[in-house]
């Protein structure tokens, strides 16, 4: 068990560390605030008819799907809210609030179960089968879903965020400028979302990559981990030991459109964080991290790089320049079929 200064247990939470709690017992109101701000996407029933299936529920095939949806809004909010934001809360006066309230709304309409949402399950199972082969109502994996929203944000400039997409567990930081900087056509970098897809034993997670996974939920770039369990992904925001700690997408609910703004937090905020031991996992991986600038990019490829210098077994490299038979904007060529947790 991790230890603080005081023999206290930590507990990170997407970059941020609380230490002084129990699990038997209530939570530390700060960590408390922080979890409930986490968006929890989850399967979801009686939506609008999907596909010519005319599909009206995702359980059984969306969870990677919902998960990745949890991993993106959670970059949006920390691009338009910044990441001391907390639900129903604001640092500033009632006009504040109010204006952080709209902009929490206007995200999660975004990912609304309806055909029109840049970021909805319609929108992410459409383009799956459109562009990358995958019919709707099929299962899709880390890869997939990677340029699925690569190709989604890229369509919705409002939304204020680019996507990279690493495959082949390698980053190249040219290709990452690139995307950042619209092919050079721009000066200043654009806020991004870098996903790495990872692969991180065969069949089971080999155990030497633990505290690497562990190690990347606090970077202040994190925006979580999706995947980690065969034919169930999680999304997961954080540790505490040798514990993982996740938002799990299995659980159903309705596909009401809300009736009053509260309704959203009621939808969208309180899923009940769940812990499962790091040895458990699926091998196969999706991270995320938000880069808001170039010099956040920077400390990442430095924090990745301590990995290894420290001994450690690191998920990922960083490499300057990228070789001519990777030279797309995927960052490399890798199947689906090599990932899917399937």
């Amino acid at each position: 068990m991790e230890q603080g200064e005081e023999g206290d247990r930590v507990c990170w939470v997407l970059g941020r560390s609380y230490r002084g709690f129990g699990w038997d017992g209530p939570l530390p109101r700060r960590l408390q605030r922080d979890l409930l701000s986490r968006i929890h996407c989850t399967y979801r029933t009686q939506f609008p008819p999907l596909g010519a299936q005319e599909l009206t529920s995702d359980v059984g095939w969306g969870c990677m799907m919902r998960t990745g949806q949890s991993l993106l809004a959670q970059s949006l909010l920390l691009r338009h809210l910044g990441r001391d934001w907390r639900v129903g809360k604001s640092m500033g006066g009632a006009q504040k609030k109010e204006e952080e309230e709209e902009v929490h709304r206007r995200i999660l309409s975004w990912f609304s179960d309806t055909p029109d949402a840049p970021f909805s399950l319609h929108a992410i199972a459409q383009q799956g089968e459109d562009a990358h082969g995958k019919s709707i109502g099929e299962w899709h994996g880390p890869n997939t879903l990677a340029m699925v929203l690569r190709d989604l944000a890229g369509r919705f400039p409002e939304c204020g965020l680019r996507i990279a997409v690493a495959l082949g567990d390698t980053i190249y930081r040219d290709q990452v400028r690139q995307v950042a900087t619209d092919g050079g056509k721009q000066k200043e970098w654009q806020p991004l979302l870098l996903l790495v897809v990872v692969m991180l034993g065969v069949g089971t997670i080999n155990p030497v990559y633990l505290p690497a996974l562990r190690v990347s939920l606090t970077f202040p770039q994190s925006v979580g981990v999706a995947g980690g369990r065969p034919d169930a992904s999680l999304y997961f925001v954080g540790f505490e030991g040798e514990d993982m700690l996740y938002l799990d997408p299995h659980r159903s609910k309705p596909s009401f459109p809300p009736r009053a703004p509260g309704d959203t937090t009621k939808i969208y905020h309180g899923g009940e964080i769940r812990r499962i031991s790091g040895s458990k996992l699926d091998p196969c991986a999706l991270l995320g991290f938000y880069l808001e600038d170039e010099a956040s990019f920077r400390r990442l490829s430095r924090q990745l790089e301590e990995i290894r210098q420290r001994g450690g077994m690191p998920m990922c490299t960083v490499e300057e320049s990228t070789p001519q038979y990777a030279g797309t904007p995927d960052f490399g060529s890798v199947s689906d079929g090599e990932f899917d947790l399937d």
